[in-house]
């Protein structure tokens, strides 16, 4: 005999079906919001040059093997007196990442190794939305954070895969110089677009002006504030370079060098003065502020990293103010912009117990029989947004940012 459903029975299940609905809904939403969502910030330019004559950069040369699962070589190009990314990338590089330098995600690290982290879902979605955003679980180890040039090398592994999706920017030059001593200078600066020809401090209450904030009357280029940039160096003990000459001028043969372990030499905040005001009152969404924080304020230089024995899996752990000496933030200026304030060291391989740093001989590009003495150094240039920063919250989808580094002997 067929038994009714009962119209209790049908509401029953039509009530949980909706709250499992809704719940669904908060979680997705949950996880889609770790402090930033969606952003795009993108690299208006990036320069690297010297600042005298006994300084020269180089782009780095990399070869593959023919699956592209093993570097066969790794060796400076032509050397001169500056970089400008994106326009001092290969064709194959510029083509993977299009007409423009971005970062659609953020991470978390010590500048050597980048993390996404994994996280608590939570159900309170206004406390996610409005205040601390996502929760990082810190007893999960997360995933590596992917550079855009190692989504590239993914892509030619598996050319059918959809694009790589990555996390942060990473740059490899090689530097030349007569002294071992390496400086970043410092009046290196990292700066918003906005700040050419203005301040990213002045309100926007025009609706329909594309720099205008969904969250209040501020401007998104504040992303600068959660902005990182390290440094992570390896010292050339031996390099073999060979041009052919070619017309009125050489094309590069081979290059390949033989380097130390890489060493973190700068971990760097270069915008503490960018501070987003989130409003304490719940429900608010609209009325977020930018301002300049003040000077008297200690800047707290917050990342997640692994513990020191990483292959214990033992998690994160959150470095709510780092002593690090390689840890640098950006003074506090009254008027103008913060720059990187000291000449730093970027080429301190002290930590490498009994490694002795020798020069090597780099041929002249246009006659391989003159040659001259140089110190070596490939640097490795790593650009994020840091998630555990305010400023790096969904309000802050457009930003546009400079970066000018200026490198120069003792």
């Amino acid at each position: 005999m067929k038994i009714k459903t009962s119209r209790l029975r049908y509401l029953f299940f039509s009530k949980n079906f909706i709250m499992m609905l809704v719940a669904l809904v908060v979680i997705i939403v949950a996880v889609s919001a770790w402090f930033v969502g969606r952003v795009d910030a993108e690299a208006q330019g990036i320069s690297v040059r010297t600042s005298n004559s006994g300084i020269d950069i180089a782009p780095c040369v990399k070869t593959y093997n023919s699956d592209y699962t093993k570097v066969l070589t790794d060796g400076p190009g032509e050397f001169k007196n500056g970089l400008r990314f994106p326009d001092d990338l290969t064709d194959e590089q510029k083509n993977f990442l299009g007409s423009k330098l971005s970062l659609s995600k953020d991470c978390t690290g010590d500048g050597m190794a980048l993390i996404v982290p994994d996280f608590n879902v939570t159900n309170d979605y206004e406390r996610v939305r409005e205040t601390t955003g996502k929760e990082v679980n810190p007893n999960i180890i997360g995933n590596e954070a992917v550079s855009q040039e190692q989504a590239r090398i993914k892509k030619l592994q598996n050319p059918e895969k959809d694009t790589v999706e990555y996390q942060y920017l990473q740059f490899e030059f090689y530097v030349r110089s007569k002294e071992p001593e390496l400086y970043l200078r410092a009046d290196s600066q990292l700066l918003a677009e906005t700040e050419s020809n203005g301040s990213i401090f002045t309100e926007i209450t025009d609706k329909d002006n594309p720099q205008k904030s969904a969250y209040g009357n501020f401007n998104v280029d504040g992303l600068v504030g959660a902005m990182r940039v390290s440094f992570v160096a390896e010292a050339c003990n031996a390099v073999e370079q060979n041009w052919i000459p070619e017309n009125d001028t050489s094309r590069l043969d081979y290059t390949n060098t033989v380097r130390s372990p890489s060493v973190r030499q700068l971990l760097w905040v270069p915008r503490p003065d960018v501070k987003l005001n989130i409003p304490a009152e719940k429900g608010n969404i609209t009325d977020w502020s930018l301002s300049k924080q003040p000077s008297g304020d200690a800047y707290q230089n917050a990342y997640y990293s692994y513990y020191k024995n990483k292959e214990d899996k033992s998690g994160l752990q959150l470095i709510s103010n780092s002593t690090d000496s390689k840890a640098v933030v950006s003074p506090y200026v009254e008027t103008g912009h913060p720059s990187l304030g000291d000449n730093i060291n970027i080429s301190d391989f002290s930590s490498l117990q009994s490694f002795v740093r020798n020069t090597v001989t780099l041929p002249i590009k246009d006659n391989n029989s003159l040659t001259d003495m140089y110190y070596l150094t490939k640097i490795t240039m790593n650009i994020w947004i840091e998630g555990t920063d305010s400023e790096a919250r969904r309000a802050m989808d457009g930003g546009k940012f400079n970066l000018i580094l200026t490198f120069s002997g003792k």
